[in-house]
């Protein structure tokens, strides 16, 4: 539009006549050609230099139109001080009480963006005065909700809960059902940020009861919220539950599923239901990735990090760790761009500012230079007229012509002092683009600052994850010096025994010397030699019973072929088995219950399960592998291979179950809070061996292993679970109940079933 191109004098003397003659219609019609145009620049030049223009002929009104508008510029551009500025001056004219209510509300929401909500608050107070006065409800609670947001914004919920308190004492006065369900909603989730979940709660059912009235809120938003609150105050079941209703609420193909899903998979996690963790935590990571969200997608990978971490693949737990950390930054550096366009914006937006100020300036030496050649040609004309006056007196033109010439000193006086004047203006202009280029500069120092914020986090990360590293290496010192004691004692019986046969040799040699040396003396000796027997067989009494006591601590550490094939040889083969069947259990809640145990009460209540369990997997042919803190291993068919490990291994894990169930009835009777206990069984092929050279420890190997994990933390308290490949050669024995799919590394999905107690032959 060649409107906009103000270098046009004839647009400004529009202005200034409408201006000079108070033509407010011609003066809106002008300045509404301002909101027409996108160009932020082009708009504010217009209004700078409408404001110049206003200020010849002051008229409030149009001075605090113009201020406003330009204050609102500002604001826009997030140039929060420059806004205050303009509105400050804006502030004073005395102009309609809506225009003071409306520019009020403006310099409010500009504190509130700067952080200052006690500042905001005292405009938001003035126009609530106003509304009070008039006694405009609407009015009122407008008010107080827009002060509401204003105090959660910067984090101030008491004063944000006493204003909804407000809104409800007006609301309930008037007997308002429009906006009680949803007043309620609020306050439940002021209280929520108080951590007063329970009053939360109070308030999320009252929205409820009061919205089958209304239908004003939006029931997966309540459902959600009650979610959440009961989730605070441990009622895991009643969480569960509305978060369930509230993804009915919203039905398929909606964005926020993704956030419910989510929201599930972090309390199953917290309460160690891996397997609905991992599955909910997969549905959310579907949902965040079809509908793009970004945010949910980052903690969904960090989720998926502390499930795998719970199941001990700490292969996975690093692959998804670090995909979390890769979105996170790359969506921190999408908001540093953002933020830096921002700023790059606001930088023009002053810079216009600076260029229009600097054009009206020379527009006014321009203009000055004018004048100055209209005096001069005035001048000119006078000498002219001076001339053509002969017939005056000459005294009079003398007079003339000096009064001219002094108006003339005069007049380029008052244009050198314009001169003076523009160029302290000019001055002004170049310092004000000084302190600009330092406050950006400022910009950018705190803009590295978040950079190498960011780095530390990083960097601490990676200290969590070594010391995890360390603990792991100290466990396995654990397990290094255990297998170095076994070594030493079987050194030790090897020492007797050598010790015994030189202790033979010797008294073999010296009945020799005595039988050769003097024949006549053979009863004394034969009576020595006697003793020297009695001694012997007392001595090889001993090492017996010390070659016992080696070989059976070999044996409870070491299986008896394997440890038999170690005498032998001084080594063990490993070897393949393609049909064994291992046995995991876990104790659910040990950790909680752990930390208000006297430590030798834990030890001594962990023995007395773990004799328990070596006594029944004895007793149907498993062999024990190890315990791992509150777990327990065990397999069947090892060493010795055979073809019922399955029926076997089964049998014990209904066992071991039915002792947990017992056990716990007796410490729930008794007042002592107690575990549960879960058990996962798989079969499949292994390798087993003896692992180190001194300390040794029999343990197996392989894929099968990581299932019967993988089938024991997917499991439930009180229940046997069991793979598919178990169930397959089981099935006919005992009655089985099906129970989904989960994810095994190197195999896919595999099937999952429970065993009942009951046998079917």
């Amino acid at each position: 539009m060649l409107f906009f191109v103000f270098n046009a004098k004839a647009q400004d003397t529009i202005l200034l006549e409408a201006i000079k003659t108070s033509d407010d219609d011609k003066i809106a019609r002008y300045l509404a050609e301002a909101d027409t145009t996108s160009q932020v620049s082009l708009k504010l030049r217009f209004l700078l230099e409408s404001l110049k223009l206003a200020e010849k002929n002051p008229k409030p009104d149009l001075l605090f139109k113009l201020n406003s508008e330009v204050g609102k510029i500002y604001a826009k551009e997030q140039l929060n001080n420059r806004a205050l500025n303009y509105f400050k001056s804006a502030e004073q004219y005395q102009v309609d009480a809506s225009k003071v209510k409306d520019l009020n509300l403006e310099i409010a929401a500009v504190y509130d963006q700067m952080g200052y909500p006690d500042s905001a608050s005292i405009y938001f107070r003035q126009v609530l005065s106003d509304y009070e006065l008039k006694q405009d409800y609407d009015g009122r609670l407008a008010i107080h909700q827009k002060l509401v947001n204003t105090y959660l914004n910067n984090n101030e919920f008491d004063k944000a809960l006493n204003e909804n308190f407000k809104i409800k004492q007006l609301a309930e006065a008037r007997k308002d059902d429009r906006h009680l369900p949803i007043l309620y909603n609020n306050i439940g989730y002021n209280f929520n940020y108080l951590k007063e979940y329970k009053r939360a709660v109070e308030y999320f059912k009252y929205a409820e009861s009061a919205n089958q009235r209304t239908k004003r809120l939006d029931l997966s938003t309540l459902y959600t919220n009650l979610g959440i609150a009961y989730n605070n105050t441990g009622n895991l079941s009643d969480a569960l539950t509305y978060l369930q209703k509230a993804k009915k609420e919203l039905g398929k193909g909606q964005s926020s599923t993704c956030y419910l899903d989510h929201l599930i998979a972090q309390i199953y996690l917290n309460n160690k239901d891996i397997f609905n963790a991992q599955r909910f935590n997969e549905l959310a990571m579907v949902g965040a990735k079809k509908y793009k969200q970004n945010e949910i997608l980052v903690e969904t990978y960090n989720t998926g990090a502390l499930i795998y971490q719970d199941l001990y693949d700490y292969e996975m737990a690093l692959e998804f760790f670090k995909k979390h950390l890769e979105l996170r930054d790359s969506f921190r550096l999408e908001d540093r761009l953002r933020q830096e366009q921002l700023i790059q914006q606001q930088v023009l937006i002053e810079r216009s500012e600076k260029e229009i100020k600097l054009l009206m300036v020379n527009q006014d030496i321009q203009d000055l230079a004018i004048e100055q050649l209209k005096l001069e040609k005035k001048s000119i004309e006078s000498d002219r007229a001076r001339q053509r006056s002969e017939l005056e007196a000459i005294k009079k033109g003398e007079e003339v012509r000096i009064a001219n010439l002094k108006n003339a000193n005069l007049e380029k006086e008052t244009a050198q002092k314009e001169l003076e004047l523009t160029e302290k203006r000019l001055e002004t202009e170049r310092k004000n683009r000084t302190i600009l280029v330092l406050e950006q500069e400022g910009k950018l120092s705190a803009a590295e600052l978040e950079k190498k914020q960011a780095e530390n986090e990083r960097q601490q990360a990676e200290n969590l994850q070594k010391e995890k590293e360390n603990e792991l290496l100290q466990a396995n010192a654990a397990i290094y010096e255990q297998n170095e004691a076994i070594s030493n004692l079987e050194i030790e019986r090897q020492g007797t025994r050598l010790n015994f046969l030189r202790l033979i040799g010797g008294l073999l040699l010296l009945l020799s010397l005595f039988v050769i040396g003097s024949w006549w003396n053979s009863r004394k000796k034969n009576k020595q030699l006697a003793n020297k027997n009695k001694e012997i067989e007392k001595s090889r009494d001993i090492i017996e019973n010390e070659k016992e006591k080696s070989d059976k601590l070999l044996l409870n550490i070491l299986p008896k072929e394997t440890a038999q094939e170690l005498k032998e040889f001084g080594f063990a083969k490993p070897k393949s088995y393609e049909k064994v069947t291992i046995l995991f259990t876990d104790f659910k809640g040990f950790t909680r219950l752990s930390q208000h145990m006297p430590p030798e009460k834990l030890i001594e209540e962990l023995n007395d399960c773990f004799r328990v369990f070596d006594d029944i997997v004895n007793e149907f042919g498993l062999e024990k592998i190890k315990t791992l803190g509150d777990g327990y291993m065990a397999a069947g068919g090892i060493p010795v291979a055979n073809e019922t490990n399955p029926l076997d291994a089964v049998k014990a894990a209904l066992k071991i179950n039915e002792f947990m169930k017992q056990r716990t009835k007796e410490k729930e009777a008794a007042g002592i809070p107690f575990w549960g206990t879960r058990i996962g069984l798989h079969t499949g092929n292994v390798v087993a061996g003896v692992v180190g050279s001194r300390k040794f420890a029999y343990d197996i190997w392989g894929d099968s292993v990581n299932t019967a994990s993988r089938m024991e933390s997917g499991g439930e308290v009180g229940k046997v679970n069991i793979s598919k490949d178990t169930f397959k050669l089981i099935e006919g024995h005992f009655e089985c109940e099906y129970r989904g799919e989960i994810e095994i590394k190197n195999r896919g999905k595999i099937g999952m079933y429970f065993v009942n107690d009951k046998k079917i032959i």
